[in-house]
């Protein structure tokens, strides 16, 4: 990794101004036609942090600091669910709906594992755009992942995100089940509603999130985060089973989404930063 760009705690200890300039050094090695445009403070979930943005043709792209992190479901660190969202957990989901998994016991099977991994760093788009993916036969999977990549011309200097690079983007550094906490409404269903708007708000990276779990985003090889494609709202699966699959760990298992129906998927964009 490049000297003047520091893993992302040595990152975060730095000023603004320290990051500018680090910034501005990096416009050389980014694609042609890439301008720095800033640096702001973002914080959620606990992270607090300048970020460096930049801009490229219509997309502004945030800077994610590489180096060693750690990602999925640790059971030996156990979430702080409130009791509201435990009792809504009895009784909409195990009673109301009859499903037999305790939340922990549902959490193992749809979050991703535990693990420690060191990431390059990278740009990514600050929003998702949304993408038709109804001549793909309306199906995801690692083929109509590699054939849309091709078609929309990703490939070479900009691509689809790793599903790991996309965890960490989306965690941006917090350890808690979702980018902005361990709790999630227990008495509204609606992701619009004015009284929870933490989904809605930029994250530590300063990115932005679709707040409704029904538009999922699209990652390298078919797989797909950010979202179920809706399973648990159409299914009434509960309340706060709805909002669980904006954990930043939530991944829908690959045979649920191959059996799925997509009209549209939401894409990020992603450039490596190469060693200098």
């Amino acid at each position: 990794m490049p000297p003047s760009l520091p893993e992302l705690a040595a990152w975060d200890a730095l000023s603004a101004d320290e990051c500018e300039t680090i910034a501005r050094d990096l416009v050389t090695a980014l694609p042609t036609g890439t301008t720095f445009d800033r640096v702001e403070p973002h914080s959620l979930g606990g992270q607090s942090r300048h970020v460096a943005f930049f801009l490229f043709e219509d997309e502004r792209f945030a800077l994610i600091p590489g180096g060693p992190v750690e990602l999925g479901y640790d059971r030996t660190r156990p979430y702080a669910f409130s009791s509201a969202m435990l009792e809504n957990w009895e009784t909409e989901t195990r009673e109301g709906y009859g499903f037999s998994y305790s939340v922990e016991e549902f959490l193992d099977d749809v979050l991703t594992p535990l693990r420690s991994i060191t990431l390059k760093p990278f740009l990514i788009s600050v929003m998702p755009k949304e993408y038709d993916f109804t001549s793909y036969d309306h199906r995801i999977n690692a083929q109509t992942t590699t054939k849309f990549r091709e078609d929309n011309q990703l490939d070479g200097v900009w691509r689809i995100p790793t599903s790991d690079e996309w965890e960490h983007a989306c965690a941006a550094g917090t350890r808690t089940l979702f980018r902005w906490g361990d709790e999630c409404p227990t008495d509204e269903i609606s992701y619009g509603a004015k009284n929870f708007i933490a989904h809605k708000a930029p994250n530590g990276f300063g990115l932005t999130f679709n707040a409704s779990t029904y538009d999922i985003e699209l990652c390298d090889g078919g797989i797909t985060r950010g979202g179920d494609g809706g399973i648990t709202v159409c299914g009434g699966l509960g309340t706060v089973a709805t909002w669980l699959p904006f954990a930043s760990a939530y991944q829908e298992r690959s045979e649920v989404v191959e059996e799925g129906d997509y009209d549209w998927v939401y894409i990020r964009r992603v450039f490596e930063i190469p060693e200098r």
